[in-house]
């Protein structure tokens, strides 16, 4: 507010400014909510996923975790 204060008494910015500005921030959080939601639920019925981009590089203990719980789902599909 004061930065933004002060652009305004230098006359670098107006009211239209600050609400066109706060408009496109709120459309570009809300396109990144939707995007992460959309993602979410096309991973929704796929248990593996949990695993997944949690770490840059997965620890060996999840790593074994994925893998025991990969060969039960197998052995409960056949």
């Amino acid at each position: 507010p004061r930065f933004q204060n002060y652009l305004m008494a230098k006359d670098l910015l107006s009211e239209e400014d600050v609400e066109a500005l706060e408009e496109e921030i709120e459309a570009e959080i809300q396109d990144a909510v939707d995007a992460a939601e959309a993602e979410m639920e096309s991973l929704a019925g796929e248990a593996l996923s949990m695993f997944e981009h949690i770490y840059a590089e997965m620890p060996p203990y999840l790593r074994e975790q994925r893998s025991q719980l990969k060969a039960e789902l197998e052995a409960n599909d056949g």
